[in-house]
């Protein structure tokens, strides 16, 4: 037995004098001894699985008596992994739902290298699950757990990003969980720490697994969002139920079919596998090209699928009178059958009549009662009508929010064209649910990009169990203009005015918040406003760093030239706001550096950054115009940096200060 330290032998002693005067290390307390003398607290069992950058390993947790599943990066990978590492399982511990994988513990090991602890109840995967003797409606259940538990994270703001076979455990008694959050991503963050890089899951390198990435993985500079994670659910439930994904082969095939997006193959190998028609509506729906024509929600699917098992049509079916027919009469057979026996009765009664009437009026009520439930079944059609109405505002939702997120990097020709089109989207679907909670949010988003901060306040908000932190925030950010504008008597909106009332709020924005400032300031412009345009750019810029202890923004409109200078990093707004100024030279003063790509496109003729400590040239932009390039002593050579930053006026000069 290990020696026990001699601070605990005296907290052993003090705790139980009272009890015994004689003290036996090994006869007071000993599973506290035991406990306490625990060096080594996991013992290695053997490999779970490798991935790309980790691996996970079966563990024995000494101190708390269980077997636990032991994530480390891959052998060879140094410290520029460990923050996308620890992301993960931040991102992973935020999720508590009965179907995601739990995460125990999140350290750093003696060596320096991070590592988490998860629950490990299987060493079965969805794989190995499809491969044994499991019915049509079983299949289709499990997978409605996954979706109920993909609802939740979502509903929380994650997207996965790697929906697949692998990445779903299951055991012996049906549990299901999801796991590998490694490409997970948390959307409209707050929270950054909990957050995997913007280069790891969104943009850069296809990263996921073939067969099961949506087209928009596949395209590096394609948005990912629910409607990605939605296309994976179609694949998994494609292999759920006849053990194949969509598209098969080599790799550059796979990528081919999935950006090609021919949907009558997907068809072909249903049918030819037995799947319902009904099933098959839902899984091309999922995987449909564009996102805009799949589900907008998870729950939707969810929906779909609840319908068929009860017998009905399904939204994602072009439904006939005759299917329509075809499925009531399926759902209602044993009452058909009874209807059909009523009549015979019925007729066997008239031919009655003449001998018994008492008898016959005693059949007759019951026979009154028989039919009255079969004429209250005419609901059913009414109700199916209802489901096509909450399919089209399913639809009719996802678009408008689609377009609204779209406006972020647009044109200044597309702007205006996307956002009028989004709200006509948008008070469509209210007319079709006007109490929608997500309806109500998006509502929010469009009108307070517009400024129209009397519509937002004056909606009725939907009860929701949800909290919205964007929303809650911008409903108060509307209540504090609102009051502002009639404390000044603000009769018509100029750029002044708009920065007059970002200025008291900049310190508290969060950045969540940012986007629809940005769109609110653009909306104006773009809409006529008139007056000077550099206050408004100092405001938001001030909004994006408003983290900064210090901003100094300065610009002339004589010879086009800004300056900024702070203490910290600078973050550059979009170009497609900085380019109201028509700047021609730009010089910043910051010894913890500045990331420039937010200046792709701009026509600056000279760009100083000889004065930070860094310049971030990680990513090639382009600079058309540019003449004139000063930076600090980096070890890259004129060359390389021309690699980087691309200007085709023909004479760029880089200098090193």
């Amino acid at each position: 037995m290990n020696e026990i330290p001699a601070g605990r032998k005296r907290a052993y002693k003090e705790l139980f004098q009272e009890y015994s005067e004689d003290f036996s290390e090994s006869g007071v307390c000993p599973a506290y001894h035991d406990l306490g003398a625990i060096s080594e607290r996991y013992v290695d069992q053997g490999l779970l699985g490798r991935g790309a950058v980790k691996e996970v390993r079966k563990c024995y947790d000494e101190k708390s008596k269980r077997t636990v599943a032991m994530a480390r990066l891959k052998e060879g990978l140094g410290p520029e992994h460990y923050d996308s590492f620890i992301h993960e399982a931040w991102l992973t511990s935020s999720l508590e739902h009965p179907n995601i994988i739990t995460v125990y513990e999140v350290d750093i090991d003696d060596q320096g290298a991070p590592y988490f602890t998860m629950e490990l109840r299987s060493n079965r995967d969805l794989g190995e699950y499809v491969r044994g003797d499991i019915g049509l409606y079983d299949r289709i259940n499990t997978f409605l757990v996954i979706c109920r538990a993909m609802e939740y994270a979502h509903n929380r703001d994650v997207i996965h990003l790697d929906l697949k076979p692998e990445n779903i455990q299951c055991d012996d008694y049906g549990e299901i969980l999801i796991c590998d959050w490694g490409l997970g991503k948390l959307l409209n963050v707050e929270q950054e720490h909990l957050d995997a890089s913007e280069s790891q899951t969104l943009v850069g390198e296809v990263k996921g697994s073939l067969g099961y990435l949506s087209p928009e993985q596949v395209h590096q500079n394609e948005d990912k969002g629910y409607w990605s994670d939605i296309y994976s659910l179609g694949c998994l439930l494609h292999y759920l139920l006849i053990g194949q994904p969509p598209y098969r082969g080599s790799k550059d095939t796979v990528l081919r079919e999935t950006i090609k997006g021919d949907l009558e193959p997907i068809k072909k190998q249903l049918v030819e596998g037995g799947v319902p028609m009904s099933v098959i509506a839902v899984i091309l729906k999922c995987v449909a090209q564009s996102p805009s024509d799949r589900y907008g929600s998870v729950s939707a699917i969810r929906k779909d699928l609840s319908l068929y098992l009860e017998g009905h049509v399904t939204s994602a079916e072009s439904a006939s009178v005759l299917l329509k027919m075809a499925k009531f009469v399926q759902r209602h057979l044993k009452k058909f059958a009874l209807g059909l026996v009523i009549l015979g009765m019925m007729g066997a009664v008239g031919w009655y009549l003449g001998a018994q009437r008492d008898s016959y009026l005693t059949q007759q009520s019951e026979l009154d009662r028989e039919i009255q439930e079969l004429l209250e079944e005419k609901q059913v059609i009414l109700d199916f009508t209802n489901q096509e109405v909450d399919g089209l505002f399913e639809k009719l939702l996802a678009q408008c929010t689609k377009l609204y997120y779209s406006m972020d990097t647009c044109s200044d020709e597309e702007f205006l064209t996307l956002y009028h089109r989004g709200r006509r989207l948008m008070d469509e679907a209210y007319t079709l649910a006007p109490n929608h909670v997500g309806l109500y949010n998006i509502r929010v988003l469009y009108y307070f990009s517009t400024m129209n901060f009397e519509q937002v306040l004056e909606m009725d908000r939907p009860k929701s169990t949800r909290e919205h932190p964007l929303v809650d925030n911008l409903l108060n950010r509307a209540q504090q203009m609102q009051d502002i504008i009639r404390e000044v008597g603000m009769t018509e909106m100029t750029h002044e005015g708009v920065a007059s009332l970002i200025a008291p709020l900049v310190p508290h924005i969060t950045e969540r918040e940012y986007r629809c400032f940005i769109f609110m300031a653009r909306y104006q412009y773009l809409s006529g406003a008139r007056g000077d345009y550099n206050e408004v750019i100092n405001q938001l810029l001030r909004m994006r760093n408003n983290k900064l202890q210090t901003l100094s923004f300065r610009y002339s409109s004589t010879d086009r030239r800004m300056t900024l200078e702070s203490e910290d990093e600078i973050y550059l707004l979009n170009n497609l706001i900085m380019s109201r100024l028509s700047l021609e030279e730009l010089q910043i003063l910051s010894p913890e550096g500045c990331f420039i790509k937010p200046l792709h496109g701009a026509e600056i003729r000279s760009l100083d950054l000889s004065m930070t400590m860094r310049a971030y040239l990680d990513d090639p932009i382009e600079l058309s115009g540019l003449q004139e390039l000063s930076l600090p002593i980096i070890p890259m050579s004129a060359r390389a940096v021309r690699e980087r930053v691309r200007s085709t006026s023909g004479s760029l000069s880089v200098s090193q200060k």
